[in-house]
């Protein structure tokens, strides 16, 4: 059955449960993506050379992605050896400060068009980055796909083969 929105907000159930659980109202991700995961005994894809996942802070519309990158970076390769950077574009702003955070080049940033030109992949937003990157980027090249906000940040660290 299709759910209406009730005229009056108020009429809604609370977010929070009587004791104070979340309940499922407290958030809702988008859903205008799609992802795929694959199990596999053999390699089927890239190899994943490092992740990287920050908890954010409510005034950093970062979410901390400098601590993310760092932790997705293995010893020995620094920021300016990324290729490629597919960064999440929550707002021009945010990524802006994003570029500066990280001090990348700015020409190595969403080179194909981020997420303000293609659109917000809502809850496959780290595997889009992840794919167009990785479809745009040489053989051989290192992706960084990074998606964040003020709740966290995510990073992931390839090599096209």
């Amino acid at each position: 059955t299709a759910r209406e929105r009730p005229s009056d907000l108020a009429e809604l159930p609370p977010s929070f449960d009587p004791d104070g659980t979340v309940t499922g109202f407290t958030f809702a991700p988008a859903a205008d993506g799609v992802a795929a995961l694959v199990v596999s005994s053999q390699p089927v894809g890239p190899p994943i050379l490092g992740v990287g996942r920050s908890a954010g802070h409510p005034l950093d519309p970062t979410g901390g992605i400098r601590a993310a990158v760092e932790a997705a970076m293995p010893d020995g390769v620094s920021p300016a050896a990324v290729d490629r950077w597919e960064l999440a574009e929550p707002t021009a702003a945010a990524t802006l400060l994003a570029i500066h955070e990280l001090h990348i080049e700015p020409s190595r940033v969403n080179r194909a068009g981020g997420t303000l030109s293609v659109g917000d992949a809502g809850a496959a937003e780290e595997l889009r980055l992840i794919v167009d990157g990785l479809h745009h980027a040489e053989p051989g090249e290192l992706v960084m796909a990074a998606a964040f906000g003020p709740t966290g940040a995510a990073a992931t660290l390839l090599r096209r083969p």
